[in-house]
């Protein structure tokens, strides 16, 4: 059975009765996209979030990802690093990106 997970924004209003959700972009998974997000996201000056997988990428041990907001209202993603399972390197990334 394959799960597809999405990164999602929770848009709020202080006025607002009730929460409303919006998904931006649907994870695609491996070999070209990560899968399961599990860091909270981090929105920069530009408009852009960015977050990790805990899973996918080429090498399936987690990616960064940058959601971009384009003119029209859509999203795109790039993924910016894929880890990988050698030894040398952390794999399997459960923390918020930082910036800066």
């Amino acid at each position: 059975m394959k799960t597809l997970l999405c990164a999602a924004v929770v848009l709020t209003s202080a006025f607002a009765l009730g929460q409303q959700y919006k998904v931006l972009w649907t994870l695609a998974g491996p070999p070209n996209d990560g899968g399961i997000p599990v860091s909270n996201l981090v929105l920069d000056q530009a408009g852009n979030l960015y977050g990790t997988t805990e899973y996918g990428g080429v090498n399936n041990a987690g990616t960064v990802f940058e959601l971009s907001p384009t003119a029209n209202g859509a999203w795109t993603e790039s993924v910016l690093y894929d880890f990988c399972s050698d030894i040398g390197q952390w794999s399997l990334p459960r923390r918020t990106v930082s910036t800066g």
